[in-house]
C-alpha cells in the first residue's frame, strides 16, 4: 500500500473518531460548556433582601452611599455591568477587599451576578455575612433581568 494513502486514510479515521467522541462528550454533559443551567439561586439568603431592578432604583433613591457589587468574572463586567457598579468577583471576594471598597460594615450594598443560575453573587453575600456585613441586598435576578428589562448600562470593551 502506498504510504501517503495509508497516512491519509488514517488520518481521516482519526478526526472521524476525534469528533464523535466530542460530540459525544458534548451531548453526554452539557452543562459543562456554559455554566450548569440546573442550578436555580434560591429565593433568599440569610442576612441579605432580594429586590428586583425597580428595588435598585428606590436603594438608589434612599441610599446615597449605595454601592453596587458585581460579582462576576471581570471578562463578563468588561463586556457590560450596571453604570458605576464595581467589579469583585466571588473569587475575590474577602473580608478585607470588602473593607477596601465599603465605608463600614452597615453601607448598603448591593451584590449582583448574571441571574438565577450563576452562583457568584450568593457565594459573595455569604462572605458579606459572615463579615459582619448588615445592609446587604441581593438582586437575584441580576444581569439577566437588567438587560431584558433595557435598563442602561456601561461597558470597558
Amino acid at each position: 500500500m502506498n504510504p501517503y494513502v495509508y497516512l491519509a486514510s488514517h488520518t481521516t479515521l482519526r478526526g472521524t473518531i476525534f469528533t464523535i467522541v466530542v460530540i459525544g462528550l458534548l451531548i453526554a454533559c452539557p452543562f459543562s460548556i456554559g455554566g450548569d443551567k440546573s442550578w436555580v439561586a434560591p429565593k433568599s439568603i440569610s442576612g441579605a433582601t432580594t429586590v428586583n431592578a425597580s428595588g435598585i432604583f428606590e436603594l438608589v433613591d434612599k441610599y446615597d452611599d449605595l454601592v453596587v457589587i458585581d460579582s462576576r468574572k471581570t471578562a463578563d463586567f468588561n463586556q457590560g455591568h450596571i453604570e458605576d457598579s464595581i467589579n469583585l468577583p466571588d473569587t475575590k471576594t474577602s473580608p478585607e477587599s470588602l473593607a477596601g471598597i465599603l465605608q463600614s460594615t452597615d453601607t448598603a450594598v448591593v451584590f449582583y451576578c448574571n441571574g438565577i443560575h450563576c452562583k457568584r453573587s450568593s457565594s459573595a453575600i455569604k462572605i458579606a455575612v459572615s463579615a459582619g456585613y448588615t445592609n446587604i441586598f441581593w438582586y437575584r435576578l441580576g444581569w439577566d433581568e437588567w438587560l431584558s428589562e433595557g435598563l442602561p448600562f456601561s461597558h470597558n470593551e
